[in-house]
């Protein structure tokens, strides 16, 4: 007997975890592409969501393909090809933009600030450290193969030398909560490239002591990586776009014939 999951979480979160569990239950087969999906009131009851959680949570997974609303017709399930390769935190991504936002803005305050206090008080074996990543993520670069790993310890050497202990503990979470994100940005090749030229240049600015620039270069190169990943999710919404508009094509063949 399927036993109702009620989902129990901060109201801002809410929409998100809804479009988790319904993308767990379309991967575990409980609906396959071409289903229709429960009626609003039956999936509220399910999840014990209100109407505007239930909606964002479908909204979000339209974004990514998964679904499809038509008047007429109701909510179906397109597609779990997209969806395949992604990871819990990437769906959070997508349906928290807010939260995102939030984080990206939160991660300019901390990382401009250790870049500051690293360029002030970095020790010789501090600087090898944030060298040595810089090198791993030029080499990941020149050979093709992800760079998020190489880019997060670059981050995470920075904030280390800082000689704060609590900001590595902040950086962590939001690590955790961004790794998705990074990934997303390793396939937008024009990203990588100014990355590893913006690694390059913090760790110069930070060797050379030059606080101010240390904190202005790890800013520029946090809002890149924000607009890259807003470049990806264009791109990904526009994927999803198509594959909305050959599936309607297919059942409206489907039905002349």
């Amino acid at each position: 007997m399927r036993t109702e999951k009620k989902l129990v979480m901060k109201r801002q979160n809410l929409g998100q975890a809804v479009g988790e569990e319904l993308l767990s239950l379309i991967r575990s087969g409980e609906w396959i592409p071409g289903d229709k999906l429960p009626s609003e009131q039956l999936l509220m009851q399910r999840f014990g969501v209100g109407r505007n959680a239930l909606r964002e949570g479908i909204h979000g997974l339209i974004r990514i393909g998964v679904l499809d609303v038509r008047p007429g017709v109701g909510t179906t399930v397109l597609s779990i090809e997209g969806s395949e390769v992604l990871d819990k935190e990437t769906v959070a991504s997508l349906l928290g933009a807010g939260v995102l936002d939030e984080l990206y803005d939160l991660r300019l305050l901390l990382e401009g600030e250790a870049a500051e206090k690293a360029a002030e008080r970095a020790t010789s074996a501090e600087l090898a450290e944030i060298l040595k990543h810089q090198n791993l993520y030029e080499s990941a670069v020149e050979h093709g193969t992800p760079t998020y790993e190489h880019d997060i310890a670059f981050h995470r050497a920075i904030v280390q030398a800082s000689g704060n202990s609590i900001y590595p503990v902040i950086l962590e979470l939001t690590a955790e909560r961004l790794v998705s994100s990074r990934k997303a940005t390793d396939s937008v090749p024009s990203a990588v490239a100014l990355a590893k030229e913006q690694h390059a240049a913090i760790y110069s600015a930070i060797a050379a002591g030059d606080a101010r620039l240390a904190r202005q270069l790890i800013q520029e190169h946090i809002r890149a990586g924000r607009a890259a990943l807003n470049e990806w999710i264009l791109r990904e919404e526009q994927k999803s776009k198509t594959n909305r508009k050959k599936h309607s094509s297919t059942n409206e063949r489907e039905k002349e014939e």
